[in-house]
């Protein structure tokens, strides 16, 4: 008897303790909301189960840039309510967490779990680095198609050796020619080509006529002002969400290199979940990828059509003059590896279909 009446007073201690853990003195009866937004870090306001999963993710886009506005309103929402709360996501954009080199770095040892990124990682795979060399893809059609077949897993052979796992592609659109000062024909220009200054990019813009220069890309703002750079072939969207479009003078949509990411994500942090969280994830990365598309190709019609109304002069450039010479650049980058030589025949026979 005694033992019982003392089994019935803690079971009432517990579920009063269990009551006074709500503020409200109610137990919850729906999720709690979080916030999806587009400006600063992306941090969920959910009530931390005990078994609760982080899952930051860095990247180096500004916080009004499509993919940082996917990731929030896509995969982070998509992912939270998917596990019924048990993954938290943790969004750091523009560089917070370190350039891409840094927070790459940070994915491969596991302080932190998932990044946006492709230019450091391309110099570390065999084969990856064909992707960039000039004048590959025909359109955004054409680079998906391909990356999403045999391909794309052909491309990435040897990140798990790495610690990575890559669970979807995006990208951030075509490169063009932007300058702040106009331009005259035959004239070199002083260009930004990209914060590795990668040598298929070098090369295509000095065929083009231009002089290029590396320039990180924290530092292009300052380069342009104090005319250290007149200009820069970064993507159109990278270059309006970055402010460097305000002083343009000049625009010519050449196409020559289309700029992408991965979804990268550490190996050990992927083999932890369980096949329906991995799975949760990558559909999620694949809606969040093709909603940054589908804003990125609606901001490109907007901001060429502000540029027409501003009297920004918009030219067509025609690489034909110049395909001879990349044909055979591309070819001597392959050199006699068969196996890239294969990849890159077959990638082109996409885009000719």
């Amino acid at each position: 008897m005694r033992k019982s009446a003392i089994l019935l007073i803690v079971l009432i201690v517990l579920i009063m303790g269990t009551w006074f853990l709500w503020p409200s003195g109610e137990m919850p009866t729906e999720a709690p909301q979080i916030t999806g937004n587009n400006s600063g870090n992306y941090v969920s306001k959910r009530t931390e189960p005990t078994d609760i999963i982080i899952l930051k993710i860095a990247h180096e886009m500004p916080e009004t840039h499509p993919q940082h506005t996917a990731l929030t309103q896509i995969f982070a929402p998509l992912v939270e309510s998917g596990s019924d709360w048990k993954i938290r996501v943790e969004i750091y954009p523009d560089q917070k967490l370190g350039n891409e080199a840094a927070y790459m770095e940070g994915v491969r040892k596991g302080t932190v779990e998932m990044c946006i990124g492709s230019q450091t990682i391309a110099g570390l795979l065999p084969w990856l680095g064909i992707t960039e060399l000039p004048y590959l893809f025909k359109d955004y059609e054409h680079f998906i198609e391909v990356m999403n077949s045999d391909i794309g897993t052909e491309l990435t052979e040897g990140l798990d050796e790495l610690g990575l796992v890559n669970i979807g592609w995006t990208t951030n659109g075509f490169r063009q020619v932007s300058l702040t000062t106009v331009h005259i024909e035959g004239e070199n220009r002083v260009l930004r080509i990209g914060s590795d200054g990668t040598e298929p990019n070098r090369y295509v813009l000095k065929a083009m006529g231009y002089n290029p220069r590396t320039v990180d890309m924290k530092q292009l703002t300052v380069a342009i002002q104090q005319s250290l750079v007149e200009g820069h072939d970064f993507p159109l969207m990278t270059a309006f969400y970055n402010g460097w479009t305000n002083n343009q003078k000049y625009l010519q949509v050449t196409r020559h290199i289309l700029d992408y990411d991965m979804y990268l994500i550490n190996n050990d942090f992927w083999e932890s979940l369980d096949e329906p969280e991995r799975i949760l994830i990558m559909d999620a990365a694949e809606a969040s990828a093709n909603y940054e598309a589908e804003l990125l190709l609606a901001a490109e019609e907007e901001i060429m059509e502000n540029f027409k109304n501003t009297g920004v002069p918009i030219v067509e450039y025609d690489p034909m003059s110049i395909m001879d010479d990349v044909n055979a650049f591309n070819l001597e980058w392959i050199g006699d590896d068969a196996k890239l030589k294969l990849l890159y025949e077959r990638i082109l026979r996409y885009r000719d279909e």
